[in-house]
């Protein structure tokens, strides 16, 4: 963290910088491990995501709107952190067969079976591609829907947002998810 702080010329962005670090960090980190848990070195991938986070919100601190309210402000951060995490996740999702094959279930064993499996995890790897795709609005709003599972009410208290608004991008992102998906067949 000191590290970033030496980049940072103006006095008052450093102290600015330190303290969204002390009051925002640890939040941030879980949010980003909650993306990443169950993965290989998930702890490192974290504190690499809330890392990655910090560096955005110093290249972008003149645009932060500080006079926010602390809600807005914390789902503002913790959504960088989460964007970046998921950055990490897509990096390291290459899969080989081997592992495919040894998280098949016993009982699936005809080449059918076998073969609807990988077009099931090909689909999903495609449809997961896409999302990471679309603009950071579209896609937190879609992770937090579909991946979170949260209701639209939910989703609008955490992201401050008109619960009519989340409903609306929902839509817009599928549309735009589903213009993807056929633009790469």
């Amino acid at each position: 963290m000191l590290s970033f702080l030496s980049v940072i010329a103006n006095v008052n962005d450093q102290d600015r910088v330190t303290e969204i670090y002390q009051k925002y960090h640890d939040i941030m980190y879980k949010a980003a491990l909650s993306k990443l848990s169950g993965g290989t070195n998930a702890e490192n991938n974290a504190e690499d995501a809330v890392q990655s986070a910090f560096i955005k919100i110093i290249n972008h601190l003149q645009s932060i709107c500080f006079n926010e309210c602390e809600e807005r402000l914390r789902a503002y951060f913790v959504t960088i952190a989460i964007n970046e995490a998921l950055n990490i996740l897509k990096h390291n999702q290459s899969v080989s067969l081997d592992e495919i094959m040894d998280n098949l279930p016993e009982d699936i064993i005809s080449d059918n079976d076998f073969v609807d499996e990988l077009c099931m995890r090909d689909e999903y790897d495609r449809v997961k591609r896409a999302l990471l795709k679309l603009n950071d609005h579209y896609r937190t709003v879609l992770f937090l829907y579909f991946v979170e599972e949260k209701k639209g009410s939910e989703i609008a208290e955490l992201l401050d947002m008109n619960v009519s608004t989340v409903h609306t991008t929902i839509q817009r992102g599928k549309a735009l998810l589903l213009e993807m998906l056929k633009g790469e067949s």
